[in-house]
């Protein structure tokens, strides 16, 4: 079908992984509702989509650390919904077979892992 005008990426993945790389740094207020949004969607997702989806959700795990240094009021608040995530993240790296080394890799390589692991205890 053409379409005049129309450019396609020719590496979607690196696309989509740099446009939400700058939605996670221009919006990093709405972390913890886009990631446990996600969860929801990444359940419905295709094999083949859950590795994009992954792709697209790793920007934003960065972002969970500043959630750690909050007022006293909101930080009981945002520490649940952070194990909520870290749940979703242990369950999807436990139960997908098919995207499971792609998960584990994205999610212990992970930059702020160490960090917001030490918040948590």
């Amino acid at each position: 079908m053409p379409c005049p005008g129309l450019a396609v990426p020719a590496n979607t993945m690196a696309f989509i992984s740099e446009l939400s790389r700058e939605f996670a740094v221009a919006a990093p207020g709405v972390t913890l509702e886009f990631l446990l949004s996600f969860f929801e969607g990444f359940e419905r997702a295709t094999t083949s989509q859950k590795t994009m989806c992954l792709h697209y959700m790793a920007p934003w795990l960065s972002n969970l650390v500043m959630f750690m240094h909050t007022s006293r009021e909101q930080q009981a608040e945002y520490q649940k919904r952070i194990k909520e995530i870290l749940l979703h993240l242990i369950a999807i790296t436990q139960a997908a077979r098919d995207v499971r080394s792609d998960a584990a890799r994205r999610l212990v390589s992970h930059q702020q892992a160490g960090r917001l692991d030490s918040h948590l205890r």
